[in-house]
């Protein structure tokens, strides 16, 4: 039971689920071991048999969380190796052999194998598969002789001699199988693979769990999953045993669990009653608990089990706003409730420690989680909370304007992640059967300390409270900007949706971003099934597959590749990829322009349609389409617009959709009419209504094909900018008009009232206004005048026609050129209609995520969903299915990298539209597809008659062409392998000699070198031959009768071959129809399935499982099930388990985006303190990091024993009239603005982030230990002496009218450069003897032990801004991440002594302050 109020990290009724972790990772050096406690009640029944404990395998997916072996699948390998199938879904069995040649390491003893499965060929995990032993045992791989050798097997297990350990396997391939290797001709070399068995090095040895690694295979014909055996020894057997033992960790008892969740209780309970001593104590007590424990103790989450923080608990319940503040000062997190509630108390910042709501916005972005994430939500909840309060809008704007410029700088950083991971990310190596990474105990560090981050600094260390290693796998950029899971605070939000909902521009338009979003357009699943480039291998997952085998087979050259790659592509997106295509944004978007094109057709066949009074198929179809045109608008407005109106229609393409629509159905109605009036035709209404009808959907032709615009945007990057332009210039066209038509009114009334009837074709005002508008286009009406008899009317018409004409058309029509000119931005075009493509984005996912469809399916669909059930199915391999009937897998090839756990395929009614889409999209591109290979039929046999033939001949068009399947990891190649391979192999084994470049001339050619030599600038001619000459004409002329003699015959091959062979029954028959009818009727199954389960009261979760012993695919149905579909885990729980707890900002890269954005250097080192005691709050950020300065100044002479004040106090001059002198410091002035580097040894600049920043009066900082140093202090004679030597300098004395001994800017300036390269160097020489002298006296730090901590306990602070150390204070030290905290246990920094320093204070009373 838990306390009341308990505060956890994952929800409740996972708490109650979870079993008992009984493995801990641990670390020995060497590989990952899994610590067992050997309790044999917990196995699973015939497992203990056969002496094995626990055997799981995972998935290359990053969630994966294991899927344990069968017992039913495990066998006897000696008595059942003949008989049992070696991989779950074919046929292959080991050929049955005598005794006598039975590999002797198995021959007459007990050794247990289990069937593999067959697709995790391509998985590369490091801890594929999980092993652990009740007593020792032997193990052995079992690896095919084409299967390339994985560096962990060649690590940990030795390759037993294929004399004595190599078995023969009866292959039983498919015909799609022996056909792809036919082309391939590869059919010899994987009919003659033998099975080749490796022993590990060491013996295992019980209550230990082992890893071993993945396969890492990529060819389907060649790569096939390895299979682990194992041999139980008795003690007396086991010679080699492993060194390496499980390591016992610490135990977090029942005790210390019972005293935690008590603790926890005790501190929601106060959050709950608004007790802010009681919370404090709790605070405390928990972090004194905690350095006390045995086992490390997890960070308080401040999270309620339901998952909302206990700090927007406390605002609903309007609790002190002090209370609020001082949880985020211990790591709680907000939400946009709780940050609303500190916004709107902002006068309790200086109370809780924070000067402003800009320290505690960037304390919050410096010790918290996630920096992006939580920058986007702040800023659009300033915005938010600025436009309701008028008093703090103008500072709360610019707030959210420089976080926004945070978050875009801290996007770029991203690009780390796209770059390939280092070694040590994935693990720390091989070994140990292929254990996989380090392994660590994960969650918070140790309470009060640092996270040591190998080989880096602090300001290296990525960002966040506690941060542990976590996981192995690093994050990815969509954890960073599209997190996965239930958000509970804004550091769990997705900055790509805020940016999205804010209309934020310049985030979107980030290139990282972009880059994002292509992949996301691109669609996950179809990346890693279709576009995985791994050389010339022959796999699956290359959408090049069919011109490999094209090329391969002689039949494409160089001339045909560009137009056989699109073949190619569409035909391996059809039969591999095509539920992934489906399912990507890409892949819907093609479908709609599919569907709008049949659209096309339908409109304008009824446009076009002679008869108008039957009733036609069209006319079905077209409601169809106009019913789904609502339904998808009304979706979209529901979705992308919150069902606002006004938004929805601020959009071009929505109201030209609206009023297209509008006119469709006006046009419908009027048809209807038409049919409904009696006597037809005969009825003189008719023809109005026909003619009414014909004017609005002829009209609605125009807005038909306008809407086709927003369809061609992702075409290219290019067409959404110039759609945006063309808005913008009908904008300020529309502008224009207005002046335009002010003036075209006035001209017209002129010369209509004059000419009305004096000139017939200016008898009305719609001519004259007609006769004005074409004379701004560049005609004239000059010549109209001349029918007016009267001289003077004629001369008055042409002077207002031409002064019309001056204005409008040289002056309006310039006008409208430099306004549109004026208002195109290009960067402001691009970045819109980059964020119009990630408008476009959502629209298609929203699409996938809810099964729709689009018109004209769309009202169907609607009313199939609210009468028909559906549910889903986990995905299922089916690759018996394709085994069987010689089909491609029907859910796509599981690949490496994809968790097939998690993966949830829809059923019943939500798989309608797939099937709609097999049905008419899928044929429509299938016959696409043949033509595209037909039509290149004739240069395909064109080429293979007369170049390709060679590929079969053994000669080759390029020799030094790799072929086909070529590259990858090296091979251990049969006995009985083909002649190529054989010659292969033959070769790899001849001697190679290297030239040694010894400088000597005497270096004699070979006999092909000297074909090409020269000698004295003259070729090297050979000795004219006429018999060898004689015999190599003969040899030609003999060649070229037999090439022309068999053209034919190869032509009737290169027809046999391209048009029978693969054009009829590879890609017509087998690939084409017949796979098309075996996706149909597959997914037909699980639609009427679907339906049954929701209709019989059955659960609607279809698990995938697999029956071993029948070698059939069967499904499961568990009302657990239920819990993994929609189970939904918290962001911070996902990020967990990655490497670093998911995060990969750092200190250097968070300081140096806010810099850029405008923070000051003082504002970064307060942030990263956090709250400060609310004294120093209540003077001022920039005050109070002088007196961390000062103090650490103090403690830095206590302890390097400098006892001199006077000579301290002279350098610490020196050093002071320098930095004045060169413009850094300002004499005790708050000089914001000086950021440029110093003269001094260490080099200090402004984007240097690690050196702590420089403040006014207080010298320059380095870093020893774990103490901020200051060296120097400003005197009054420094600020003295530096004022005389600006006098000096300047040339004028004060108060002199000018006149001294530099009386010209030249000499001037002269001497100021010559005085500052002086000073600098006297400063560097400064700055080293100091930096000696604190080195030497170092040693001495011992004796003032006492003295320092007499200042600690004094309230003073030896830490200065960043993570520190723990620290002896007064309040129990510094809990959670090493900020130290004050005596009165108030939780936030003490910055000083009681005594406090005034900002404006004389040196006499500095020093004074100093001494005591």
């Amino acid at each position: 039971m838990k306390a009341s109020g308990e505060v956890s990290d994952v929800p409740a009724d996972k708490e109650e689920q979870a079993p008992a972790r009984r493995n801990v990772r641990i670390t020995t050096g060497g590989p990952a071991i899994l610590e067992v406690p050997p309790t044999p009640g917990g196995h699973a029944p015939g497992m203990k048999e056969r002496g094995i404990l626990e055997l799981t395998l995972h998935s290359d997916g990053r969630d994966s969380q294991g899927v344990p072996v069968e017992p039913a699948s495990m066998f006897e390998f000696c008595a059942e190796y003949s008989a049992r199938p070696l991989w779950d879904t074919t046929s292959h069995k080991l050929a049955a052999v005598p005794d006598a040649e039975m590999p002797e390491v198995f021959r007459g003893k007990r050794v247990h194998c289990f069937t593999a499965v067959n697709e995790h060929f391509t998985f590369a995990r490091p801890d594929y598969m999980h092993a652990s032993f009740f007593q020792p045992a032997q193990v052995y791989v079992l690896l095919t002789s084409t299967t390339k050798v994985p560096q962990w097997l060649r690590n940990d297990f030795n390759r037993l001699p294929e004399s004595k350990a190599s078995m023969p396997v009866d292959w039983q391939f498919g015909l799609h199988t022996k056909v792809l290797a036919i082309l391939s001709q590869k059919l010899a070399l994987i009919k003659n693979a033998r099975m080749h068995v490796w022993e590990r090095k060491q013996h295992c040895v019980p209550g230990v769990a082992y890893t071993f690694g993945g396969t890492e295979g990529n060819s389907p014909l060649e790569d096939f999953t390895y299979l682990l055996a194992w041999r139980p020894l008795e003690p007396e057997e086991v010679v080699n045993p492993d060194s390496r033992t499980a390591v016992s960790a610490a135990v977090d008892s029942e005790e210390n669990k019972e005293d935690r969740l008590q603790l926890l209780g005790r501190i929601a309970e106060a959050v709950a009653e608004d007790d802010m001593e009681q919370l404090k104590r709790s605070v405390e007590a928990y972090s004194a608990r905690a350095k006390a424990a045995p086992a490390p103790w997890p960070r308080p989450s401040f999270l309620t089990s339901r998952g909302r923080p206990l700090t927007t608990i406390a605002a609903e319940r309007n609790a002190q706003p002090k209370l609020v503040l001082y949880l985020v000062s211990q790591g709680a997190e907000l939400d946009a409730t709780g940050l609303r509630y500190v916004l709107n108390n902002s006068k309790a910042l200086v109370s809780a420690g924070y000067c402003d709501m800009s320290h505690f916005m960037l304390a919050y972005l410096a010790l918290q989680r996630n920096p992006i994430s939580s920058a986007m939500a702040c800023a659009q909840v300033l915005d938010e909370c600025a436009a309701t309060n008028s008093a703090k809008a103008k500072e709360w704007r610019a707030l959210a304007e420089q976080l926004r410029s945070v978050s875009v700088e801290l996007v770029g950083c991203l690009e780390k992640l796209e770059l390939p991971p280092a070694e040590d990310a994935a693990g720390g190596g091989a070994g140990g059967g292929g254990g996989g990474a380090n392994g660590s105990t994960g969650g918070a560090a140790t309470e009060g300390g640092e996270v040591k981050k190998g080989g880096k600094g602090v300001d290296d260390a990525p960002l966040g409270p506690g941060v542990g290693t976590g996981g192995t796998i690093p994050a990815a950029i969509s954890d960073v900007l599209a997190p996965r899971g239930v958000p509970c605070s804004v550091n769990d939000s997705s900055p790509l949706q805020v940016a999205y909902d804010a209309n934020d521009l310049e985030f979107m338009a980030a290139p990282v971003v972009q880059g994002y979003l292509q992949d996301r357009w691109l669609g996950p699943d179809y990346i890693l099934l279709a576009l995985q480039e791994k050389g010339a291998t022959f796999h699956y997952q290359d959408h090049h597959l069919m011109l490999r085998l094209l090329e391969g087979s002689g039949f494409v050259g160089s001339l045909g590749r560009p137009i056989m790659r699109y073949h190619s592509y569409i035909l391996h997106m059809l039969v591999f990829a095509s539920r992934a295509f489906y399912d990507s944004p890409r892949g819907r978007w093609i479908w709609k322009v599919f569907l709008e094109a049949f659209f096309l057709y339908i409109y304008h066949s009824i446009q076009l349609m002679p008869d108008e009074a039957s009733l036609h198929w069209q006319h079905i179809v077209f409601v169809l389409y106009l019913a789904g045109m609502l339904v998808d608008e009304w979706q979209e407005g529901a979705h992308q617009y919150g069902g606002r109106i006004a938004q929805y229609f601020a959009s071009g393409f929505n109201m030209v959709e609206a009023l297209c629509w509008l006119m469709l159905v006006a046009a419908s109605a009027l048809k209807i009419a038409m049919w409904a009036i009696p006597d037809g035709q005969d009825n003189p209404v008719w023809a109005d209504l026909q003619t009414a009808k014909e004017f609005i959907y002829n009209t609605a032709s125009i807005l038909v094909w306008s809407r086709l615009l927003q369809y061609i945007i992702p075409l290219y990057d290019g067409m959404g900018s110039q759609l945006m332009i063309m808005s913008q210039m009908f904008r300020e066209v529309f502008k224009f008009a207005i002046p335009g038509t002010v003036l075209l009114t006035g001209v017209t009334f002129c010369l209509y009232s004059m000419f009305n009837d004096r000139i017939p074709e200016l008898s009305s005002f719609p001519k004259v206004m007609l006769k004005l508008f074409r004379t701004f286009l560049g005609e004239t009406m000059f010549d109209v005048f001349e029918e007016d008899p009267t001289p003077i009317y004629q001369i008055y018409g042409i002077i207002i026609t031409l002064m019309y004409a001056l204005v409008a058309t040289v002056v309006l029509a310039n006008l409208l050129i430099a306004l549109i000119s004026y208002h195109f931005q290009p960067e402001k075009t691009e970045a819109q209609s980059k964020f119009q493509m990630a408008e476009i984005l959502a629209h298609y996912e929203y699409m996938i995520d809810h099964h729709l469809i689009g018109a004209p399916f769309s009202l169907p669909q609607l009313i199939l969903r609210n009468l028909l059930p559906s549910g889903v199915r986990q995905k299922g391999s089916s690759s018996w299915l394709a085994e069987t009937f010689s089909l491609s897998p029907m859910d796509g090839i599981v690949v490496s990298g994809e968790n097939t756990e998690n993966k949830f395929i829809p059923i019943g009614t939500n798989e309608v539209p797939y099937l709609i889409y097999l049905l008419t999209f899928y044929p429509a591109v299938l016959g696409m597809s043949w033509a595209m290979y037909f039509g290149m039929a004739p240069y395909c046999i064109a080429y293979f008659t007369f170049l390709g033939y060679k590929k079969w001949t053994g000669e080759s068009e390029n020799k030094n062409a790799p072929a086909l399947g070529s590259g990858g990891a090296a091979k251990v190649g049969p006995d009985a392998a083909s002649a190529a391979a054989a010659t292969a192999a033959k070769s790899q084994k001849s001697p190679i000699d290297m030239f040694e470049m010894s400088g000597k001339r005497h270096v004699h050619a070979t006999e092909s070198q000297m074909d090409a030599a020269t000698h004295d600038g003259q070729p090297n001619y050979e000795a004219w031959d006429n018999k060898k000459n004689a015999l190599q004409l003969l040899h030609m002329a003999w060649s070229m009768t037999i090439y022309i003699v068999t053209r034919p015959l190869w032509l009737v091959l290169g027809v046999l071959g391209y048009l029978v062979l693969l054009g009829g029954l590879l890609i017509t028959v087998w690939l084409g129809a017949y796979t098309w009818i075996g996706k149909v009727a597959f997914h037909t199954y699980w639609v009427v399935r679907g339906w049954l389960q929701g209709w019989f009261g059955d659960t609607n979760i279809v698990l995938a499982k697999k029956d071993a012993s029948t070698n059939q695919s069967t499904t499961s149905t568990a009302n657990q099930a239920l819990a993994r579909v929609h189970d939904c885990t918290w962001v911070r729980v996902q990020q967990a388990l990655l490497k670093d707890g998911g995060q990969v900002i750092t200190w250097k890269e968070l300081s140096r985006a806010l810099r850029h954005a405008g923070f000051k250097r003082w504002e970064l080192a307060v942030a990263r303190v956090g709250a400060l005691a609310p004294s120093e709050a209540a003077t001022g950020a920039k005050y109070a990091v002088r007196r961390m300065a000062m103090a650490n100044t103090v403690a830095l002479g206590a302890a390097a024993g400098i006892s001199d004040a006077a000579r301290r106090q002279s350098m610490t001059q020196r050093a002071e009239a320098t930095l004045r002198l060169l413009g850094n410091t300002g004499g005790g002035k708050d000089d914001e603005a000086s950021s440029s580097s110093s003269s001094s040894g260490g080099g200090d600049s402004s984007d240097d982030e690690n050196a702590s920043p420089r403040y006014g009066g207080y010298g320059m900082s380095r870093q020893h230990g774990h103490l901020r140093m200051h060296q120097g202090q400003t005197a009054p004679a420094a600020a003295a002496g530096g004022a005389v030597a600006a006098g000096s300098i300047g040339g004028a004395a004060p108060g002199g009218a000018g006149g001294g001994v530099l009386d010209s800017a030249a000499a001037m300036g002269h001497l100021a450069r010559k005085m500052a390269r002086k000073l600098g160097r006297e400063l560097k020489e400064t700055v080293a003897s100091l930096k000696a002298e604190v080195v030497e006296q170092v040693a001495r730090t011992t004796s003032v032990a006492a003295g320092l901590v007499g200042m600690g306990n004094s309230g003073m602070s030896l830490a200065g801004p960043g993570p520190a150390g723990p620290s002896t204070t007064a309040g129990g030290g510094a809990p959670y991440g090493g900020i130290p905290r004050g005596p009165s246990g108030s939780g936030v920094l003490a910055m000083g002594g009681p005594g406090g320093l005034s900002r404006r204070e004389s040196g006499t009373r500095r020093e004074s302050s100093l001494e005591d």
